[in-house]
């Protein structure tokens, strides 16, 4: 066990953030194009237009506003989509509408026509995505989880895409990994799965990043990333 007088320091980016704007933003244009759609109509080789989706009303809610939701909100930006975020403590990025602490979740959470989860792993955010919180969406919103599977409660999430309260859910990480094959998340018609790929940690840059910090220490200089063990992160 670490001495916890040691301090600890996040990797803060080595090229995870650039990762998690392309993987954001891809999924984003995918559900706003309607592609999920079409494929759908394609499996059952049916051909029909289907109305457009307006970006004035497609607010992105991104849940957790550290480096990378500070990242992802940045690329979503350059789509002029309306965004907003939620964390502990009130952001101040520009153009971004921001909420903070629990009582100012519902208000987040009421127009959010995507949802895109990168919150820290700590015991206040385990299976924060459950059924209360899902009802708290617009009706036909999307779920895109990029931070830990224990954020999501499964079974609350299969029961809002079987409703329509969810119309679609993108999955990176989860409860179990591997996902166990019969887990019906890898069936469902409107969820995706991808492998715990969203963002992964590049050795060569995480080495250069550890070694800068080490200098930086010797030095005594101010180093960012420093873990609040209290907080959990």
């Amino acid at each position: 066990m670490l001495n916890p007088s040691v301090p600890l320091f996040r990797l803060e980016d080595t090229g995870m953030g650039e990762q998690m704007q392309e993987y954001a933003v891809s999924q984003v244009l995918h559900w706003f194009r309607r592609f999920d759609d079409y494929r759908i109509q394609q499996n059952s080789s049916h051909w029909q237009p289907l109305p457009e989706y307006h970006r004035e009303d497609f607010t992105i809610g991104i849940l957790g506003a550290g480096v990378l939701g500070s990242k992802v909100a940045q690329s979503l930006q350059t789509w002029r989509f309306p965004l907003r975020c939620w964390s502990r403590t009130r952001k101040s990025w520009p153009g971004v509408q921001s909420f903070a602490g629990r009582e100012e979740l519902s208000a987040f959470l009421s127009q959010c026509r995507v949802l895109i989860n990168l919150l820290p792993n700590t015991p206040e955010t385990v299976g924060i995505i459950n059924q209360q919180l899902l009802e708290k969406l617009p009706d036909g919103a999307y779920l895109l989880n990029l931070a830990r599977g224990v954020h999501v409660v499964e079974d609350d999430l299969l029961a809002a895409l079987d409703s329509g309260k969810v119309k679609g859910a993108m999955l990176d990480v989860f409860n179990r990994e591997p996902l166990p094959p019969e887990s019906p998340l890898w069936q469902h018609p409107r969820v995706t799965i991808t492998p715990h790929v969203a963002a992964i940690t590049r050795p060569a840059e995480a080495v250069e990043y550890i070694s800068r910090t080490i200098a930086q220490l010797e030095k005594g200089e101010r180093v960012c990333g420093q873990v609040d063990r209290a907080r959990g992160y």
